[in-house]
């Protein structure tokens, strides 16, 4: 019981102020001393040797014969045991792994202690201490690997259990994954013993750590997924622990160059043609000693150059246009048969039976030239030109061509420092700079989409300084800290040049940083590719930018292990203090949108009206601008653990621990944050704001709003103005039981906390207004005689709401809400294992691995109608809090269930040969959404009036079935191999071969299906209704114009449309005696809920894919201790298409399929889906 008293010592101490963590780039070497009868001997001498630094530990046996070394770094020792009697023993080549226990056996033969004798007995395959599932990756195996972006990172997605991320989920391209069905957010990435995690809410590639390592510098690459022990935690899917390499006592280097080019690569199955690609990765590494046996460095540099090539459809104003003549859009032949007459304003057929179109010089659909405005007709001019397509088409005639460009340099400097057998310090310094740059479309004007032109800027540094202090052979500490910063920027083109002014364009924000033009919408989308919709697209510097985030982390932890007999006792604290500040405004410089409202005839709206005729009249319809507001969000995380490893006997182990974890809300430094915190019981709710928003009153725009709807303002001496779960500890427990010397038994159950789930910027706190907001400047409806607009002009634009303060033109602000007190997710794990060793070091394990999340997070609307409305009804009028939008609840309400069958097969041989192959079937369901989820997440049709468990079904990674073959072999010729290695020239010619094969096939993942008809008239989202099986072909649909499909699973049919129909759309009860029409519910018959779909998410699968990627490589020896490697790659080998997920909104396009998985090949990509081929060229020495 002292033990535990201990444990909560120390976690009473976390509470007042500490915290605990492990160092887990380190391991653990013990073992038993025998004599050939198998009794324990004890006070032996146990000498371990590091065989790269030369470091020695000594240590004695104990009354069993049991010695331990731990912690100690991972790497390759030597162990030496000699007692009084008996001949020396020597094994050599023990290598130990990151956060892992390697037993030793020794037996000593009875002789002269002046004998020895060399052990080659290779250690046992088997996981015989602890029931942690996973995959461990040596350092020649990850680079052997292919890796088409060389990531190691996505190394993590070969292991069992494991499941790419959905398409489109942020962090796709940085390799995020899912593990045994827990949401990508919830892994922890470990860099040399401290926290690798970002948290910034938009990184420019997704990813969810701060450093990727190189893979050369590796030492090892780990995956824990289920059942680790209390020292790892912080979230509950997996942690993935990367060690770099430490010097040695000779020096060691490699310099390689990687280069791709897109003549070597197939096109993807979607596009005409391959886009131009070039990429360079060139660099260098180098380990040695400074000081022999005492100070060692181990550095690398790695520089990639990455030119891509863009292209994009765009339709852009004829040179007839830019004069007023919009006579071309008469003709059904230029407009894609879809001609437009356009209209005076006020002249329309609601208030003229007869509307009068716009003519001069009794020429149809020409503007009179005094009418047009010049700041518009400036700007126009500025668009280039059409340059695709017929002559005068008035639709995706413009076709850009641009390279993008990446630059970035990353490089990694550790020192390591044996000052004694009791103390070891080693210090690292990491740094990551990539730069982006993205062409404009439309130069100076841009024409862009959010980060699709201008520049990406991507900073990230990390350091760490670790010192081990031996008090005893039993008893050491550890002592750690580490700092992440991480600066991400994303800044439209000419970000620091005031443009409006020059272009006549009046009253826009202007400050460094936010430099560039409005963006001018005029209801015709961006890269319209072959779309017919004649209105040009939309240019101006993109919304939400610029983006700037700051990202810095600091850490402190100390981790103390202590040895009493059969137990391996430790204790440690993890203190983080976090920091991320942000700016990303949605409408910086402004919004104007010209969307033909004021030159169509309502009464034929589908061939009327032109939004660049509105434009060249400024005549706008709703126009928008936003404040600037940056935030600088704070907390802390405080973690402490307790561990026992107990080695019950010689074939029985137990893993009891515990852990706590405390996620402190974030608190905005400066006060300006706000809580809307609703009572859905009765729907009123109180307006909290920090008691340090004191000192800025109020906008009186913001407190008509608030008293509009009966909200009280309310000041919080609780800054973070949401209280978190404190009460989180989590047991672990687990067993490993060693049947035979061949058989293993292993299980585990724990609860691991996750409360650092990335939900993205839009659900914060300092969103709330008046802290940002936007204001908006709508257009009233035309009424008879008047059409007027939002009163805003090109030539004057914001000035007088700037001169008046934007404050005072708040309308219809968003809510966000936090939860009084916030909930930690957590989730339940455990699994049941038997791992068998068959000949030499081959395994197979055979898992069932299972997971039962609670409180999982969620961000349905904050302001939901409770019930469906008849159509017609006024969505906003009907909100609970109807001054106000929808906005965002930060809720914990949600499940997850998660069940598997996991069967590995793993083999490594000093013969040259590595394979591991994993197999899983495995059930992934939830009820919730998510955050930054990806294109096939699901939706919350009514979290109100219907709760969560409507939505339940298959989560967005939900994948039935994965295969998984990762191996490499040496060739068993040359030098140093079985064959021919004699001889240098027979070796130079047909020695040295190494071939990698990584093989992956799995099925498909889920798709929601969403209704096509607004059934629930805007109030909430609904699914459509399956009734037949989506994959048979043939059948009928209740909608006459669905064709059915012939034949599934292409790319034209992936399912069959006729397998669904849309449900019944909600209406008020009729009169009675009346009968409702045809696909009809009424909102009185059980709420109308049919409206919503069926119950249960609805949902089809997509496309699987299988992949081959191949490396060959040849190996030249040169001189001393030299070599030289060449190697040819490729990805995806056989070519074979990946398709993406189909269409799955009732509709046009239902069931096809129109892109492939991986989204193309562009800087970005994860993982081009056609062929890819790269050579390399390595010099070792």
């Amino acid at each position: 019981m002292s033990l535990f008293i201990f444990v909560f010592a120390m976690i009473s101490a976390l509470l007042s102020g500490t915290a605990a963590y492990a160092q887990l780039d380190q391991g653990t070497l013990a073992g038993t001393v025998h004599d050939s009868t198998g009794a324990s001997i004890p006070n032996a001498t146990v000498t371990l040797v590091d065989e790269a630094t030369g470091l020695s530990l000594v240590r004695k046996s104990d009354g069993e014969g049991i010695f331990t070394f731990t912690p100690i770094k991972i790497g390759s020792y030597k162990v030496t045991v000699s007692a009084q009697g008996f001949s020396k023993a020597e094994q050599k080549g023990l290598v130990v792994n990151a956060s892992a226990r390697i037993e030793v056996p020794i037996t000593l033969a009875a002789g002269s202690v002046t004998e020895t004798v060399e052990v080659t007995t290779d250690p046992a395959a088997l996981q015989t201490d602890n029931s942690s599932t996973g995959a461990t990756i040596p350092a020649a195996a990850i680079v052997q690997t292919p890796l088409v972006n060389r990531n190691p990172i996505f190394i993590a997605q070969l292991t069992p259990g494991v499941a790419p991320a959905a398409q489109g989920t942020r962090g796709t391209n940085g390799g995020d994954f899912s593990a045994n069905g827990q949401r990508t957010g919830q892994n922890n990435y470990i860099f040399d013993g401290v926290d690798n995690n970002a948290m910034l809410v938009d990184e420019p590639s997704g990813a969810m750590y701060v450093i990727k390592p190189i893979p050369e510098s590796l030492a090892e690459f780990k995956v824990q997924t289920s059942s680790y022990n209390a020292e790892l935690g912080r979230a509950a899917g997996a942690v993935v622990i990367a060690s770099i390499k430490s010097g040695s006592n000779q020096i060691h280097g490699t310099l390689w160059e990687y280069w791709r080019n897109d003549i070597l690569n197939a096109r993807d199955y979607f596009e005409a043609t391959k886009p131009k690609y070039r990429q360079n990765q060139f660099g260098a590494a180098i380990g040695g000693p400074i000081l022999k046996d005492k100070l060692f460095f181990f550095g690398d540099v790695e520089g990639n150059r990455v030119i891509f090539g863009q292209s994009s459809i765009n339709t852009v104003p004829t040179l007839k246009m830019r004069t007023g003549d919009f006579s071309e859009l008469l003709s059904a032949a230029d407009t894609g048969g879809n001609p437009k007459t356009l209209y005076a304003a006020g002249t329309n057929s609601s208030i003229n039976p007869n509307p009068v179109p716009i003519q001069y010089n009794g020429q149809v659909n020409v503007i009179d030239p005094a009418l047009i405005d010049p700041v518009a007709q400036n700007l126009f001019n500025l668009l280039p030109a059409p340059n695709f397509g017929a002559p005068g088409q008035t639709y995706s005639n413009y076709q850009f061509q641009g390279g993008a460009l990446d630059n970035t340099v990353q490089y990694d400097g550790r020192l390591d420092w044996n000052l004694s057998q009791k103390d070891q310090i080693f210090t690292k310094y990491s740094v990551v700079n990539e730069q982006q740059t993205y062409p404009s479309p439309f130069g100076i004007l841009d024409g862009s989409g959010f980060g699709t032109s201008g520049n990406v800027t991507d900073k990230a540094r990390q350091f760490t300084l670790s010192e081990t202090h031996f008090f005893t052979s039993t008893l050491a500490n550890e002592f750690r800290v580490g700092y992440n910063w991480i600066n991400a920027q994303y800044a439209q083109p000419n970000s620091n040049t005031d443009l409006s002014p020059q272009f006549g364009l009046g009253g826009i924000p202007f400050e460094p940083g936010n430099g560039g033009l409005p963006f001018f919408d005029f209801g015709g989308g961006q890269n319209l590719g072959t779309s017919t919709n004649p209105n040009p697209t939309s240019f101006g510097s993109a919304q939400y930018l610029p983006t700037n985030e700051f990202e810095n982390v600091a850490q402190l932890l100390d981790n103390v292990s202590k040895t009493i007999g059969k137990h391996s006792l430790k204790v440690g604290f993890n203190l983080q203090r976090i920091r991320i500040q942000t700016l990303q405004i949605p409408q910086a410089r402004g919004y104007y949108k010209f969307d033909g409202k004021y030159t169509e005839d309502q009464a034929n709206q589908a061939h009327s009206g032109f939004g660049g005729a509105d434009f060249l009249l400024d005549q706008m319809d709703t126009a928008s601008v936003s404040n600037f507001s940056l935030v600088h969000d704070q907390r802390w995380y405080r973690s402490a653990y307790f561990q026992d490893d107990w080695r019950v006997s010689a074939n029985l182990t137990l893993n009891m621990g515990v852990r706590y974890d405390y996620f402190q809300p974030f608190v905005e430094l400066n006060g300006r944050q706000a809580n809307f915190l609703i009572d859905y019981s009765n729907n009123t709710a109180t307006y909290l704001l920090p008691n340090a928003a004191k000192q800025n009153p109020l906008p009186q725009a913001f407190l008509n709003e608030l008293a509009a709807n009966n909200v009280p303002v309310v000041y919080d001496s609780n800054p973070a103005l949401t209280n978190a779960q404190k009460a989180n500890f989590g047991p672990r427990i687990g067993f490993a039981y060693s049947a035979t010397d061949k058989l293993v038994v292993r299980g585990g159950y724990g609860i691991f906390f996750g409360g650092f789930e990335n939900v993205g910027f839009s659900p914060n706190l300092a969103l709330n207004a008046p802290f940002l907001f936007t204001s908006n400047f709508n257009s009233g409806v035309c009424t008879p005689g008047n059409c007027a607009t939002n009163g805003l002009t090109l030539k004057d634009g914001f000035s007088a709401a700037l001169a008046a303060g934007l404050s005072n033109f708040i309308t219809t602000p968003g809510i966000n809400m936090y939860p009084k007190t916030l909930k930690t997710a957590y989730t339940q794990g455990f699994n049941l294992a038997v791992q068998e060793q068959l000949a030499g070091n081959s395994t197979v394990t055979v898992a069932y691995v299972g997971a039962l999340g609670v409180h999982i997070t969620s961000n349905p609307s904050a302001n939901q109608i409770p019930n469906l409305l008849a159509p017609g009804a006024s969505v906003q009028n009907a909100r609970p809090f109807n001054q106000f939008s929808g906005g965002s609840l930060e809720d914990n309400e949600g499940s997850s269930n998660f069940n598997s069958l996991q069967v590995t097969g793993e083999h490594r041989s000093r013969g040259g040969l590595y394979f591991m192959a994993n197999y899983t079937w495995s059930k992934s369901l939830d009820d919730t959404t998510q955050p930054l989820g990806g294109t096939n997440s699901s939706n919350y049709r009514n979290w109100r009036q219907l709760g969560y468990g409507f939505d339940y079904g298959p989560t967005a990674t939900d994948t039935r079935h994965r295969f998984v073959l990762n191996t490499q072999y040496q060739l068993p010729v040359g030098s140093g191999r079985k064959y021919l290695n004699q001889s240098r020239v027979l070796d130079a010619l047909v020695g040295g071969f190494n071939l990698s094969l990584l093989f992956r096939v799995e099925t498909g993942q889920p798709n929601l299906v969403g209704a096509g008809n607004n059934p629930t008239n805007g109030v909430g989202n609904a699914d459509a209704v399956r009734i037949s099986d989506p994959f048979a072909a043939g059948g009928s649909n209740p909608d006459p114009s669905v064709v059915c499909a012939t034949k599934t699973r292409t790319v034209k049919t992936w399912f069959n449309p006729c397998a669904y129909t849309n449900p019944p759309v909600a209406v008020a009860p009729p009169a009675p005696g009346v009968p409702l029409g045809p696909n009809q519910v009424s909102i009185a018959d059980n709420g109308g809920i049919a409206a919503y779909g069926p119950p249960l998410r609805q949902v089809v699968y997509g496309p699987g894919y299988n992949r081959v990627d191949l490396s060959l490589s040849k190996t030249f020896l040169l001189w001393h201790q030299t070599s030289l490697d060449f190697r040819a790659d490729l990805y995806n080998a056989l070519n074979t298409p990946t398709y993406g997920p189909p269409n799955t909104t009732v509709g046009s396009g239902f069931g096809q399929i129109s892109s492939t998985r991986f989204g193309g090949s562009g800087i970005a990509a994860e993982s081009p889906d056609a062929r890819v081929a790269q050579f390399s060229g390595k010099f070792h020495f």
